[in-house]
Formats: C-alpha cells, sequence, structure tokens
C-alpha cells in the first residue's frame, strides 16, 4: 500500500517495490501538489486517486518518467506525428497548442493534469467569450490525443481527457445554409456572365456535392469520360505563404466514384479544350498539365481561392453571402427531395456515417410541409373547397 506524507503544499507518495539481498527495502516516490481550486473533501479525493494510479503504474511495470511537463511531451509527440498526419491537420494541432492548451497547461507535469483541471481550463476559455463551444471542443480533442499517447507509452495510467469525462459549455447547432430551387437558378444564369472553370466549378459542386478541396483536387485522370464517372481520390491544400499541394482525402469513405450527368461531360470537354490551347500557348510556362482546374500558368488552385473567387461572384451580384460549402449541402437537399436515398447520399457525398446525412432530412420534411399547405390553400382558393 502506498504511504503518503504532507510536504509543504504538496504530498509526498511512495510505494514500497520489495528488498535488496541485503535486506534494505526499495522503494519509488512521488510528489503530487493539489491543483488550484479543490476543497479538503476533493484533495483527499483526487490523493488518493494519485496514489493509487502510482501503486499501480509500480505494480505494472509502467514507466516511472513521470516527472516530464505536458509542453515537453507535446513536442515529442509533435515530432513523431509530423510524420504520419497531413500538414494542414498539424498546423492546426500546433495552433490549438500555442494558442490554448500549453499557456494554460503546458507547465504542468504529466501525473499532474487531471480531469478537474482540464474541465477548468475549459471554463475559462468558455469564459472568453469569444470562443466557440465546438471550437473548445476541437482544442482539446488535440490534448486528448496527446494523453492517448501517454498512455500507451506509459507516461500515465489513464486519460483525464477521455470521451465523456469533459463537460463542453452548450453550443446552438448552426443551421445548414441551402439555397432553394429559385436561387440556385438565379445562380446558374448568373454563371454564364463567368469564365468558363468557373462555370464549371459551381457545376461540379452542385452535381457532385464535392468539398471545395476536392475539387481542387481533380485532375483529369479523374475523369472517366465513356462512363460518365468521376473519381474523387485525394484533395488540395495550401498553407500560409505556400503553393497548394495534394493529400490523401479527409476519411477512407471520402474515396468515392461519382456519376455525373451528361451535361457536365460536355462541360469537362468543353474546358479541356479551352485549357489545352493555354497549354500549348504558354509552353514550357505550364505548370501541371493534369491539374483539372488550374491557375493560367497550371498551378492548383487552393480551396481558399475557390472561396474567394465565390464570396466575390455573389457580392458583384448582389446576392447574399453564403459559404461555398452551401453547394454541397444543396446538392444533398436536392437528392433527397427527388427521391434518393439516404444510404446513396452518403455514399456519394463521401459521408463515414448516414447521421451526417441525416441532417439535411428536416429541409426536406419542411419543403414537403410547405408544400402540402400551398395544395391546401389551392382547394380553399380555387376550387372552393373548405378545409376544416
Amino acid at each position: 500500500m502506498a504511504h503518503i506524507e504532507k510536504r509543504g503544499s504538496g504530498y509526498r507518495i511512495r510505494v514500497s517495490c520489495g528488498y535488496t539481498p541485503e535486506g534494505r527495502q526499495i522503494t519509488k516516490s512521488t510528489t503530487w501538489t493539489p491543483p488550484p481550486g479543490l476543497n479538503a473533501r476533493q484533495v483527499e479525493k483526487e490523493l488518493k486517486k494519485a496514489a493509487y494510479e502510482f501503486e499501480a503504474r509500480i505494480d505494472g511495470g509502467l514507466g516511472t518518467d513521470d516527472g516530464i511537463r505536458l509542453s515537453e511531451y507535446a513536442e515529442k509527440y509533435m515530432a513523431t506525428a509530423e510524420t504520419r498526419l497531413s500538414p494542414m491537420t498539424i498546423r492546426n494541432y500546433k495552433q490549438a497548442l500555442d494558442t490554448y492548451i500549453l499557456p494554460s497547461l503546458g507547465n504542468l507535469r504529466m501525473r499532474e493534469i487531471r480531469t478537474t483541471v482540464i474541465q477548468d481550463t475549459v471554463r475559462r476559455l468558455s469564459a472568453r467569450g469569444t470562443i466557440r463551444g465546438t471550437t473548445i471542443k476541437t482544442y482539446m480533442i488535440v490534448l486528448r490525443a496527446i494523453l492517448a499517447s501517454a498512455v500507451r507509452e506509459g507516461v500515465i495510467a489513464e486519460n483525464p481527457a477521455a470521451n465523456g469525462r469533459i463537460v463542453y459549455p452548450s453550443q446552438r447547432t448552426s443551421d445548414v445554409q441551402i439555397l432553394s430551387r429559385d436561387e440556385l437558378a438565379d445562380i446558374i444564369d448568373l454563371l454564364e456572365e463567368e469564365t468558363p472553370d468557373n462555370r464549371l466549378l459551381v457545376h461540379l459542386a452542385i452535381v457532385t456535392g464535392c468539398r471545395a478541396g476536392e475539387l481542387s483536387g481533380l485532375r483529369w485522370e479523374d475523369v472517366n469520360f465513356a462512363d460518365g464517372v468521376i473519381s474523387v481520390s485525394r484533395s488540395a491544400y495550401a498553407l500560409h505563404g505556400s503553393d497548394a499541394a495534394y493529400k490523401d482525402p479527409k476519411t477512407r469513405s471520402s474515396r468515392r466514384l461519382i456519376a455525373v450527368p451528361p451535361y457536365i461531360i460536355d462541360m469537362l470537354r468543353a474546358w479541356y479544350d479551352v485549357q489545352l490551347k493555354d497549354i500549348l500557348f504558354m509552353g514550357g510556362f505550364w505548370h501541371d498539365p493534369g491539374v483539372l482546374l488550374s491557375y493560367k500558368n497550371g498551378m492548383i488552385r487552393p480551396p481558399a481561392y475557390i472561396s474567394a473567387w465565390w464570396r466575390g461572384f455573389l457580392r458583384r451580384h448582389g446576392l447574399p453571402q453564403i459559404k461555398f460549402h452551401a453547394l454541397r449541402h444543396t446538392s444533398a437537399t436536392l437528392l433527397l427531395s427527388a427521391g434518393a436515398n439516404v444510404k446513396s447520399v452518403s455514399a456519394r457525398l463521401g459521408h463515414t456515417s448516414i447521421t451526417t446525412t441525416n441532417r439535411y432530412l428536416h429541409v426536406v420534411d419542411e419543403a414537403d410541409r410547405a408544400a402540402a399547405d400551398v395544395f391546401e390553400r389551392i382547394a380553399e382558393d380555387d376550387l372552393g373547397i373548405r378545409i376544416g
């Protein structure tokens, strides 16, 4: 059983590991300091837990190098993560660590990071009033991944940020932006004033439901002109100050084949002819003839460029500012409204779970209810049928 003694503002926890041949007792010890804000009963509970975990670590043969601080372990974790995560994910992890996690928790030793400490950090971030609850949860996912790695390596016995342990501030679910058929028709009409590549871009977004990064990542080799199918097998991204590059899709289900109507194939053929003329004109200055939606020099147009162009397009025509991603939502809703089953729409969009696709169903239900109301008015006003 662990022996605990008070030492200053903290406690020393000592565990016996047996005896030497000479009869001298072998002990391992660690120190534990209560986090601020705990009352006496909470301190006692957390102290017992720390003693139990330390004893379990020794009995289970876990490493005793738990004096390492979170900032030090996070640096080691990121060095390994850079070999397996995408550059965009690494950038986001570093931003979360440098801006929010390490300033609050970085100086704590790994053994000192308790669920109560993390919960207090979440409260303080929420109290700023400038960070959404979903964003805070995203930051804590980074911390959870680092702590999970520490558990695997035996640095700590359990993950204090594991699922279900942290309570996050409630966040009102934002409404999914979806264009009505009339709004979509207006946009398609206005596209006739745009260049053929941008017309193609928007039509592809509507028909395929692809994300902006997936559209940026399309290459001519992904188009099967004979069968009318587009293969989504990569995404494009660009870090600040760098040229766009390719990466693997968001998830395994993001790799997919999407059938497109003949008019899209016609638009692709027309754009290929235009681009081929530009390639011949530029000669050796053309960067990559395989890029489907490229800049005028053959380089990949990153998702940020697509978003910027879309905002400008809406502004030029006096249309409400909605995200380019709304075209993906609109694509899903149009398919469901036309009777496509949820499973096929989910596969077409590359969703990992049908649950994600189900969020569009309420829009379809509302549209169907509106249609019923229209028929009720027709019955009363035009047919003279008295309702109710």
